[in-house]
């Protein structure tokens, strides 16, 4: 039997389907010892072969006791004579198989300790402590506190020559370098774990799957994208060669990540919902990581309404909050946008870094649009020095480019003009198309206050281009109504396209114009309740209402569309 059709192989593709570890028994006699029979739900051996080849709805083992037992062949012979001290061993080890211990209850991971006291030496306390320092790393947020647990899990590993055990708490304890902000510690663990994995050192297949999506949510917190989208690829050779598809389920998400990191969108849409079909059908509770990503996807595609459901479906997940936040940027709601933002940030504390730098890149922008020179001070000051921490260009380009808001903010043209020059060159290098022509756009922003205004035109309208071969509609209208704003107006109403002649401008009230206008010289809701003397809430009713009767996607579209027609 393959060593992949282990028991622990077995408890943790049926971690979210707890009940189905459980197997009926039945009493045999004849074999002299009163062995006990599992049989596996009465499944016809048929579809019990097809389960197995497709790698769902993995069977329970038929087998029970002997098949623990048979798993635990590195456990020393004190663990093994001692009947009492295996049983205990046992239910650890069940016990650490059920959904996802270590995240959702800390009562598992107790009982666990309970049972295994005693029995430090064995398997069962190196996955006890692999388990604890996913809790520490994931749910708590502890770097520090996971590396313990690493130490600990890699020690019984290399005492019981377990090479799963070892690797995966290497790979684990990479990531909890990167979490911390320590680059140069991490990379001799992710190369050796990831060395393995190629080598065919590992014979658990769900380890391998897990393991090799710590390395690549390494990366993925370091803006590492080469050598993520190399790992990616081959744990993908990986599990077409061993014809387990839903192995790379768990590693899916983060491979769209990457694919719209670097702007093959398309690319990202089939992945994501590939891997959400297939995490629904194998592990239900990591689905949210795939529509929080398709949720961010819509948001660039500016398919607001789409994106607005896919975050609602799970509105506490970090992701969603951070997407939501960027939303209510996108929309002209920085205070709204700030809210969500540092809800995001009082989630993840200082030590985790990593995971702090996409919800600071939002808020130097949430402060620009809202003048706070104070939380725009704060937030470039901790982005450099995660920057200078973890040393990888889009991490440069993020805190250079705060250095660009800052500078805009006190009218230091020339300075600005730079930052945002060299973040773009940072992010082209680092082949992240989409931030590129955002920090073009801001370029043409910088040039626009300086008054150059032919400058400003052409990156504008190369920000647009860069947009629209993307397919990023809500910054291609963004872009598009600074093009507009920028050109004379003779030559706006000479390019105004026939959608935009026959647009039902007529239906907008005098107030709706008024606010529409207000939105094309890029006022904030809560700027345009205090210029109209309204209240938020009624400005945004009002756009609401411009939008469903011009039947256009977002504020932007519709303020260029007007500018276009000449309506405004």
């Amino acid at each position: 039997m393959h060593p992949a059709r282990s028991v622990w192989h077995r408890l943790q593709m049926n971690a979210d389907r707890p009940h189905a570890m459980w197997p009926r028994r039945s009493r045999t006699r004849g074999v002299g010892t009163g062995a006990t029979r599992v049989r596996s739900g009465g499944a016809p051996r048929a579809k019990r072969r097809s389960a197995r080849r497709s790698g769902r709805g993995v069977l329970v083992a038929e087998r029970w006791p002997a098949r623990l037992r048979g798993a635990r062949r590195g456990v020393p012979p004190v663990s093994r004579t001692r009947r009492s001290g295996q049983r205990r061993a046992d239910r650890a080890l069940v016990v650490l198989g059920l959904p996802r211990v270590s995240q959702r209850s800390n009562g598992w991971i107790r009982r666990a300790e309970r049972l295994l006291e005693g029995l430090e030496s064995t398997r069962e306390y190196g996955w006890l402590r692999y388990r604890q320092a996913e809790g520490a790393l994931f749910g708590a947020h502890d770097p520090a506190a996971a590396r313990e647990h690493t130490a600990a899990c890699r020690a019984v590993g290399r005492a019981l020559k377990l090479v799963d055990l070892d690797v995966g708490a290497l790979a684990l304890e990479g990531l909890a370098f990167v979490t911390a902000g320590d680059p140069v510690a991490a990379q001799p663990c992710l190369d050796e774990a990831m060395t393995a994995i190629i080598g065919g050192e590992l014979s658990d297949l769900p380890l391998i799957g897990q393991t090799s999506c710590h390395l690549i949510a390494a990366c993925e917190r370091m803006h590492d994208y080469d050598r993520a989208a190399q790992w990616c690829e081959r744990l993908k050779a990986l599990t077409l060669r061993w014809r387990i598809p839903p192995l790379f389920a768990i590693c899916r998400a983060l491979y769209a990540g990457l694919c719209l990191s670097r702007g093959t969108w398309n690319d990202a849409e089939t992945e994501l919902r590939a891997a959400a079909d297939e995490l629904a059908a194998t592990m239900p509770g990591g689905v949210p990581e795939a529509t929080t990503r398709l949720g961010e996807l819509r948001r660039r595609q500016g398919r607001v309404d789409e994106a607005i459901a896919l975050f609602s479906q799970s509105e506490s997940h970090p992701r969603s909050v951070l997407g939501r936040a960027a939303l209510a940027l996108d929309q002209g709601e920085p205070t709204v946008a700030r809210e969500l933002a540092d809800r995001y940030l009082r989630r993840v504390p200082p030590s985790d870094c990593a995971a702090r730098t996409a919800a600071l890149d939002l808020l130097v922008r949430i402060a620009s649009a809202l003048s706070d020179r104070h939380s725009l001070i704060a937030a470039r000051d901790e982005l450099e020095a995660i920057a200078e921490r973890l040393k990888t260009d889009p991490l440069r380009a993020m805190a250079i480019s705060s250095q660009g808001f800052l500078a805009l903010a006190d009218e230091c043209w020339d300075v600005a003009r730079i930052a945002f020059e060299d973040a773009g060159d940072l992010f082209t290098q680092a082949g992240m198309p989409f931030e590129a022509a955002r920090a073009k756009l801001d370029r043409a922003r910088v040039l626009e206050g300086a008054g150059r205004g032919d400058d400003a035109l052409k990156d504008a309208r190369a920000a647009y281009e860069a947009f629209e071969s993307l397919g990023a509609a809500g910054e291609a209208a963004r872009a598009e109504l600074m093009c507009t704003r920028l050109q004379p107006i003779e030559r706006v109403q000479k390019q105004a396209t026939s959608r935009d002649a026959a647009a039902p401008f007529h239906l907008l009230t005098p107030r709706e114009r008024d606010v529409l206008k207000l939105v094309g010289d890029g006022l904030s809701n809560p700027e345009i309740g205090k210029r109209l003397g309204l209240s938020e809430h009624t400005v945004h009713r009002h756009i609401s209402n411009i939008l469903t009767k011009l039947d256009l996607p977002s504020r932007t579209a519709a303020a260029a569309a007007a500018a276009r027609s000449g309506a405004i």
